[in-house]
């Protein structure tokens, strides 16, 4: 049996293994959801910026669509942007650290990953189009919504929307990047929150090991 975590893995190993099957990535909600708590202190990496904050977590390499973002940060001159995460520079155009409204923070330890989500105003995950974009499933988007914080995401991948309702924007150029962002801000609320959290319980990786054992036993 081969198990992939995107819809376009399984169609491409299916042609070598017929009981290919398709399962997706989770996260940890029990861990995200500490950012919600009010007496959790916010990272020092973070406390200094000014809100608002659009924040990414992860690795900042050659997924991220450094060109649409830049658009992004230059239409959003009036906040600030996060990156949490190792940085490889030979990825990142130098013109990324000259922006002042970008600040990349660096390697923040997983059991810290709460600290720095609640700072967070709005969650993104800007990951480019390529070839093999639409493979990539990445944890980070029931983190972010395990942490109740609303997600402005491009469409790299067309299986998310299939996870996420209407919870999440998912944006295709520059201008509905920004636009989403700004209103994600302004309509953001604990109604919202909670429907985040809710939905992203339902993607832990236990739920994920459960359908994997119902694969085991009935395929």
């Amino acid at each position: 049996m081969v198990i992939c975590t995107s819809k376009k893995l399984q169609e491409e190993k299916k042609k070598f293994h017929p009981k290919t099957h398709f399962v997706s990535n989770a996260a940890d909600i029990k861990h995200s959801i500490l950012a919600t708590n009010k007496n959790l202190p916010v990272h020092n990496a973070v406390s200094q910026f000014k809100k608002p904050v659009i924040g990414y977590f992860g690795s900042i390499e050659k997924r991220i669509d450094y060109e649409m973002m830049k658009d992004v940060i230059k239409k959003n001159k009036d906040k600030n942007f996060v990156f949490a995460g190792p940085v490889t520079r030979e990825w990142v155009p130098d013109s990324f650290f000259e922006l002042e409204n970008v600040h990349f923070i660096g390697r923040i330890y997983y059991d810290e990953m709460p600290s720095v989500l609640k700072c967070f105003d709005v969650a993104i995950i800007p990951f480019r189009k390529y070839e093999d974009s639409a493979t990539v499933f990445p944890m980070k988007l029931f983190e972010y919504l395990g942490a109740g914080k609303p997600v402005v995401s491009t469409d790299f991948n067309p299986d998310l929307k299939n996870f996420t309702n209407d919870l999440v924007a998912y944006c295709s150029n520059a201008e509905e990047f920004s636009a989403a962002i700004n209103k994600a801000l302004k309509n953001d609320n604990e109604f919202l929150q909670q429907e985040r959290i809710e939905l992203a319980s339902n993607h832990t990786w236990e739920s994920r090991a459960a359908a994997i054992e119902e694969l085991i036993t009935t395929v």
